[in-house]
């Protein structure tokens, strides 16, 4: 599984103390199946099943409603710009791996 590293510029406070580096990866089919059988804010549901690491936090907690209490805008913007670099880290690699495919 590849992961993006992010920073949060304000952090996300949990149990007293300020968490600010995290990783990302990008979603995949079982996440939304996984969210259709639940209720909540999709977009941000999305992005809590994504985050493979967020401080010392636990993964448990990194729930949608979590992310929608705790996490300031831009730093969900922070996690959300990762997640587009990785996005074009994989399209490189269709890219490269097509362009050096031998021809039929």
């Amino acid at each position: 599984m590849k992961t993006e590293p992010f920073e949060l510029e304000y952090g996300v406070l949990h149990q007293g103390v300020l968490h600010y580096q995290g990783e990302v990866r990008l979603n995949n089919l079982q996440d939304e199946i996984d969210l259709d059988q639940g209720e909540g804010f999709r977009k941000v549901d999305l992005m809590a099943c994504a985050i493979v690491r967020l401080g010392d936090i636990p993964k448990e907690v990194l729930s949608g409603g979590f992310l929608a209490a705790e996490v300031e805008p831009d730093d969900y913007t922070r996690i959300a710009e990762a997640q587009d670099r990785l996005k074009k880290k994989r399209k490189a690699l269709r890219t490269s791996s097509v362009a050096s495919a031998p021809s039929a």
